[in-house]
């Protein structure tokens, strides 16, 4: 993250993506991605889908330094050093013939827009019109993320995905790549990331980390994503505390408490980050909850529910709650109380 301001595409805990030289997990994606190259047919845009957090941007920049130049430690490979002159200018963002669309910080407001303008979508292009920085060179820009584009700024960059810049290449990312414009996801390769395994992030995530009793339930929270796990494991005290206490609610073991309390803990402006980590953990555990009820194995390292319950209709509700709450702008805190009471009533 800079020291100057914040990053939309930046995850505390994290080195950023363009200063990420490897990649956990994914080897087959790179190896689409290497064999296209070596064949001589890079495709003009290419699409990274997957989960937050998983890898996608870390990729990117990884095909981006290969692109422009950058030389790898192995044959043919992507593990170009941090060393490298081509890495170097990616890293301090200083490279002409790379361009970076993503949710800018506003020093106006200060603060960090909910989406990529159109007029910061207009310039994208632009850069590919205009005569390249560097002669005799590919251009590249990186989209991160699509998800982030209303519908004026995703129909801006049609242009270069339906009319291929020469010697232009764009890689553009998405967690939901359903959302998008049927004419952006049929003109572009894609490379969809699997979550990493448990064997491959479990030793990642120790060399990272000293979460101590905590760490399975991080682990198990991550869902295979490096970023998410450094999430939750920076929200400790806050969301994976709290997520422990949902469970107990869950198994009926914990007494009424104050879910003013909690609820109110993840309902202010300045905790966006750590209310979506808790929404999204509370609804794997209802969800984990439901299959449990069905007769699947409980696995997840919370106290277990109690199975007798009916978590299948709560879970359906929680993910309609959070879907409602986005759409009209609902209270933070009264969403999150509703959702707690509907767990007790279960």
């Amino acid at each position: 993250m800079s020291d100057a301001y914040p990053e939309a595409d930046a995850r505390e805990g994290c080195s950023h993506p363009r200063e990420t030289f490897d990649l956990l997990g994914h080897e087959k994606a790179e190896a689409l991605f290497h064999a296209a190259r070596a064949n001589g047919r890079v495709h003009h845009a290419w699409m990274i889908t997957g989960p937050s957090g998983v890898g996608k941007a870390t990729l990117a920049y990884r095909m981006a330094r290969a692109l422009l130049g950058g030389r790898s430690l192995l044959e043919g490979g992507l593990d170009i050093p941090a060393n490298d002159p081509v890495a170097q200018r990616i890293a301090s963002q200083g490279h002409g013939n790379l361009r970076v669309l993503r949710r800018e910080y506003d020093f106006k407001t200060k603060k960090v827009p909910a989406e990529i303008k159109v007029d910061q979508a207009r310039q994208f292009v632009r850069f590919f019109q205009e005569t390249p920085s560097e002669q005799d060179a590919r251009r590249v820009g990186i989209i991160d993320k699509v998800d982030d584009m209303n519908a004026s700024s995703a129909n801006a960059i049609l242009k270069i995905i339906e009319e291929p810049p020469e010697r232009g290449v764009v890689i553009i990312l998405a967690d939901a790549p359903g959302r998008l414009l049927p004419t952006i996801r049929s003109r572009c390769v894609n490379i969809d990331l699997r979550p990493v395994a448990d064997a491959q992030l479990r030793p990642w995530l120790a060399a990272r980390t000293e979460l101590g009793e905590p760490f399975d339930k991080v682990l198990w929270l991550s869902r295979g994503s490096p970023g998410r796990a450094m999430a939750y494991a920076n929200a400790l005290d806050s969301v994976v505390a709290s997520l422990s206490r949902v469970a107990d609610i869950m198994a009926s073991s914990a007494s009424r408490g104050n879910d003013v309390v909690l609820a109110g803990k993840f309902s202010g402006a300045k905790v966006v980050e750590e209310r979506e980590l808790f929404w999204s953990g509370a609804q794997d555990l209802l969800a984990s909850a439901a299959r449990a009820s069905g007769g699947e194995v409980w696995d997840a390292p919370f106290a277990r529910p109690d199975t007798s319950r009916d978590w299948q209709s709560v879970w359906a509700e929680a993910i309609a709650r959070e879907k409602i709450e986005a759409d009209i702008n609902m209270d933070a805190r009264t969403s999150l109380l509703d959702m707690l009471g509907r767990v007790r009533a279960a």
